[in-house]
């Protein structure tokens, strides 16, 4: 079986470098899950397939739409990582530093954010199962 990975389109938003608290950030991350995209062509190189799977964020859902003519089969089992933060984190960061910060917590496993890396990996692993 051959497996084909298309990330979504460019994500439509406005945010400026600025820095924000925690909880500014972790709303902002909300917010992104909801905003939509801009498509785009993409060059599949004539691969044809008879099977797609997309992440139940809208973002991946339209991309899907866009480049797919058949049945989109929708998991949350494959969707991104939530970032948004659930504990209190001190300071102000600059909204890439609050990237780097919550992707390094989650791959060290610290519960900083909405999902641990282990529930990542058990996501993964379902996915994987059902195929």
């Amino acid at each position: 079986m051959r497996v084909g990975l298309v990330r979504h389109f460019k994500v439509n938003t406005d945010y400026k470098e600025e820095r924000v608290d925690w909880k500014e950030y972790s709303k902002l991350m909300k917010e992104y899950d909801r905003l939509s995209v801009t498509p785009t062509e993409v060059d599949l190189r004539g691969i044809d397939w008879n099977k797609c799977y997309a992440s139940s964020l809208p973002r991946a859902i339209t991309t899907a739409k866009t480049i797919y003519e058949g049945e989109i089969e929708k998991t949350p089992l494959i969707k991104e990582v939530e970032v948004h933060l659930v504990e209190e984190v001190q300071g102000e960061k600059y909204i890439d530093d609050w990237h780097t910060y919550t992707n390094l917590s989650w791959a060290k496993g610290k519960p900083t954010i909405a999902e641990s890396i282990d529930e990542s990996r058990y996501r993964s692993r379902k996915f994987i199962e059902e195929l």
